[in-house]
Parts: C-alpha cells; sequence; structure tokens
C-alpha cells in the first residue's frame, strides 16, 4: 500500500517468496490480504499491476477454499471480472494504435486471462454467471486475430501466438472446470470452426496447441466432432511424425531448436487426441487403422524411441 513504487515492488517479491514457501503463516490473515488487494487493484499501473496480478494468481492456487468462499473473496472477484472486462475492451480499443501501446495492452491482456484461468480453477461455482462473458470475450479475441491475419496477406508476424494460446489455455480450462456449461454452449460449433480455421494456418507453435485442445474438447464432450471427425484424423494422422533430428542415430539434441520442438509437441499432441477421440468414435478409426498403426511401428522403431522406453 506503500506510495512509492519500489517499495511495492519489493513487498510484491517478498510476499510472492511467503506464499510460495510459507503459505501456511499467511492463513491467519488471509481476510486482511484480500481487502488490501482488492483496494489497490484499480490504483496501480504498469510493472506494478502485473506485479499484482501475478500475486493473485498465487493466491488462488494456494487459498482454494478462500476463493470458494463468496463472503471472503467476493469483493475481489469482482475487481478480477471488472478488469477483464476493462482489458478485453481496451484490446478492441488499441488495434490501431502505435506498437508501444500494443505490446503494453499485449502483456495486460495476457496476464489478466493467467488470471481468470486462475480463478476459474478456484472458485467454484461463484463465477458461473460470468462463464459466458468470458467465452464470448475470449472468442471475441480469437475472431480478431483470425481477422487481423486474413486481412493482412496472411501473415504470419502479423498472429499473436501467445495471446490466441492464452484463449486456447482458457477454453480448456472451462472444459475441465464446468464441462456441463460447455456441452450445453449454444455457440460451441462457432467455437470449433475458429479452432479449425487456426489450425488450418498450418503454424508449429499454434498447430500443437491447436490439437491439444481438440483432445481436451473431446474429452468431455464425446459428440462435438460427428461431422468433422474424419476431418481431423485426417490432421492428426499428417502429423503422427517424428521430426528429422530424433530420427538421426546420433547423439544430437534439439533443445536449441525451436522448430523441431514444436515439431516433437504436434507428434505428442496427436497421438494423444487420436487416443482421446479414438474412444468415441471407433468405427471411424477403423478405417483408419492400417496407416496409424504403421506410423506409430515406425516411431517406436527408432533407436532413441528404444532407448527411452528401456530407460
Amino acid at each position: 500500500m506503500d506510495s512509492e513504487s519500489i517499495v511495492q515492488e519489493a513487498a510484491f517479491t517478498a510476499f510472492s517468496l511467503i506464499i510460495i514457501t510459507k503459505c501456511e503463516k499467511i492463513e491467519p490473515f488471509i481476510i486482511d490480504v484480500f481487502k488490501i488487494i482488492t483496494n489497490v487493484f484499480n490504483k496501480y499501473t504498469g510493472p506494478c499491476l502485473l506485479n499484482l496480478y501475478d500475486i493473485f494468481t498465487l493466491l488462488t492456487e494456494n487459498f482454494e477454499d478462500h476463493f470458494r468462499n463468496e463472503k471472503i473473496s467476493g469483493e475481489l472477484i469482482k475487481c478480477v471480472v471488472n478488469k477483464w472486462y476493462e482489458t478485453i475492451n481496451s484490446f478492441f480499443n488499441s488495434i490501431d494504435n502505435s506498437i508501444d501501446e500494443k505490446k503494453k495492452n499485449f502483456n495486460n491482456i495476457c496476464a489478466v486471462f493467467d488470471m481468470i484461468i486462475s480463478l476459474i480453477k478456484a472458485s467454484g461455482d461463484i463465477l458461473n454467471i460470468f462463464l459466458k462473458d468470458f467465452l464470448e470475450g475470449t472468442l471475441k479475441v480469437l475472431n480478431k486475430n483470425y481477422e487481423i491475419f486474413e486481412t493482412g496477406n496472411k501473415d504470419y508476424d502479423l498472429l499473436d501466438k501467445d495471446m490466441i494460446i492464452k484463449c486456447f489455455d482458457l477454453i480448456s480450462t472451462l472444459y475441465y472446470s464446468v464441462p456441463s456449461f460447455m456441452i450445453n454452449y449454444n455457440k460451441k460449433n462457432q467455437l470449433i470452426e475458429l479452432i479449425f480455421k487456426f489450425i488450418d494456418i498450418n503454424e508449429n507453435f499454434l498447430n500443437h496447441h491447436g490439437i491439444a485442445l481438440l483432445g481436451d474438447i473431446g474429452r468431455f464432450d464425446t459428440l462435438i466432432f460427428h461431422e468433422n471427425i474424419k476431418y481431423i484424423f485426417n490432421i492428426l494422422i499428417m502429423y503422427i511424425e517424428l521430426p528429422t533430428i530424433l530420427k538421426n542415430n546420433d547423439n544430437s539434441e534439439f533443445n536449441n531448436e525451436p522448430i523441431q520442438m514444436e515439431k516433437f509437441s504436434m507428434c505428442n499432441n496427436s497421438c494423444w487426441t487420436l487416443g482421446i477421440l479414438a474412444i468415441s468414435y471407433p468405427d471411424t478409426l477403423f478405417e483408419y487403422i492400417h496407416i496409424i498403426m504403421s506410423k506409430l511401428t515406425k516411431i517406436i522403431s527408432f533407436p532413441k524411441v528404444i532407448k527411452t522406453i528401456k530407460i
């Protein structure tokens, strides 16, 4: 609550460390902590505001029971939800702003997404009245990102990939935390079509996250892909392929090769998602079983994979 930003930052650092290492010491003071954060929530800007967001996320991870108690957390949750609306509106108002202004808004919106994701996981039924707004805002952000890409000669550099992944993460969190809400959501088919659009861009980083999201959705909504399952299986089968560097028999690694790592992640996530969807669509899977088994056999036959299995 100090007026000097340098003191605020030092306090954040110290308090974060206490939460991480000695959170039980904070328990007796948690009501006061919530009140203080509520009081300063709309007073901070810049790095201090981002630090506050980090503190909030740490609190949700360590004091989940208190976030399920509306008497204790209600006012703080209102602040966070209002910040969500404010940040989403700011995102759309800043589309034509300078690069520096866009960067500031990008950092804010990603941090706010992290807060909302952690809050959904922690708060139980308290957020039910806001879930539709969270999802609608997420779809608008995804749509705007795709629109910018499509009208900009499909330039990959126009994609805010980290922001898109935050949107994917929030959708995944909603499916895991409130599956009944998502299964009954009246625009879920639009959501699926939008995910397909990003996968069709064929950008490795987006692909491996998008493919994982399809698996997350398929775990809970077992009938949602009925009309698209052949399309999905064809995509997954295409990506069941290890990156070249792992096929080599030398001792090379790909720690410093992001493209190779992304290809590995696409292969990994495609195998996982294919396994999830096979449970719900066994008859369709049967049509592809020979090519799937052929590809999987090649993967487990690579010396490096065999070595890993033995370990």
